[in-house]
């Protein structure tokens, strides 16, 4: 099962104006992200949105050559698998009730 994530603050290594550009490119290409913010007194990144944590930091650290630390996130409540997502409104017949 995926997590996916719905905010991250991350920290990354900043040595020039390049770093936050390439860094904001790389985040905004990401799949599922909606909103990216940098910092540009600190080098921190905060991205929002639906998407994979781990492919976020692997492009970051592939794409934009960054290594970054995630400072805090929030990630969304995935159902188990067989779960609905209808709660009680969706009932199914016993196997008992479907041979008649």
């Amino acid at each position: 099962m995926k997590a996916w994530c719905k905010f991250v603050e991350l920290e990354f290594t900043k040595h020039c104006e390049g770093c936050i550009r390439d860094v904001k490119k790389c985040c905004k290409q990401t799949k599922g992200v909606e909103s990216v913010v940098v910092d540009k007194d600190n080098p921190v990144v905060v991205v929002e949105g639906r998407f994979l944590l781990e492919k976020l930091c692997s492009r970051l650290q592939n794409v934009a050559n960054k290594v970054v630390t995630v400072k805090r996130s929030e990630m969304e409540e995935t159902q188990e698998q067989g779960e609905s997502s209808h709660g009680d409104d969706h009932v199914s017949e016993p196997e008992e009730d479907k041979k008649k």
